[in-house]
């Protein structure tokens, strides 16, 4: 999802240089939030999967398949407000749910010359 955004943005129409520096802003941005993803959020779960795959309850496991793992995500209703649970999470979050959010109501906000 995020490569076709960073696709988009550095491609977009050159008849506007204020909509341009806006788009490279973007695709630049984007690069540097799968670079976070590739060398922070990744590794941190790779590093969970690890820990708990060394666990006995992992090897006892049953695993869902997709489809049962959709409906479990769409019926599951767990909040939790700790934030033990969403210390690790709040990097990434925050530049998804924030950044992402703000650039993409930018975007749309942004004064576009009447020649187009």
């Amino acid at each position: 999802m995020i490569g076709c955004v960073f696709i988009s943005l550095v491609v977009m129409n050159e008849s506007s240089h204020n909509i341009y520096k806006l788009g490279v802003t973007g695709a630049i941005l984007c690069f540097a939030f799968c670079l976070f993803m590739i060398t922070v959020d990744v590794p941190m779960y790779v590093t969970r999967w690890k820990q708990n795959k060394k666990k006995k309850q992992y090897q006892e496991k049953r695993f869902s398949s997709s489809f049962e793992g959709a409906i479990d995500a769409l019926e599951r209703r767990v909040v939790s407000k700790s934030w033990k649970l969403w210390k690790e999470e709040t990097v990434w979050l925050t530049g998804y749910f924030s950044g992402a959010v703000w650039l993409s109501l930018l975007m749309v906000h942004y004064p576009v010359p009447s020649q187009l």
